[in-house]
């Protein structure tokens, strides 16, 4: 399945604007190791660990952040993962601090 059929074009279009590029697909998206005979193989998506991991990467390398501590992920009442909060500084007082708020809620 193609990626334009498992993203909405206004998911994609978001994704691309808080990424800055298309990038994410790259990072979100791993083609399947079964190969069909007449079609492109199927794009798998990543866990959001993954997701999570690459966007911290990128505002480090990218973003020329020097401090990006591992962002907090916060949950609903049914303790799933909505979002992740990440906070990138240049500071590492505030690293420190973030840190120090973080670790009270991190389950």
């Amino acid at each position: 399945m193609a990626l334009s059929q498992q993203v909405p074009q206004d998911g994609f279009e978001r994704m691309t604007r808080f990424w800055g590029n298309t990038s994410w697909k790259q990072v979100a998206y791993a083609e399947s190791n079964q190969y069909k005979l007449f079609s492109a193989p199927d794009l798998i998506k990543q866990d959001n660990d993954v997701i999570v991991a690459a966007f911290r990467k990128r505002l480090q390398e990218v973003g020329g952040f020097a401090l990006v501590p591992e962002p907090l992920p916060m949950k609903n009442d049914r303790n799933a993962v909505v979002y992740d909060l990440f906070f990138a500084s240049h500071e590492p007082v505030a690293k420190k601090i973030i840190e120090d708020i973080f670790a009270k809620y991190r389950t």
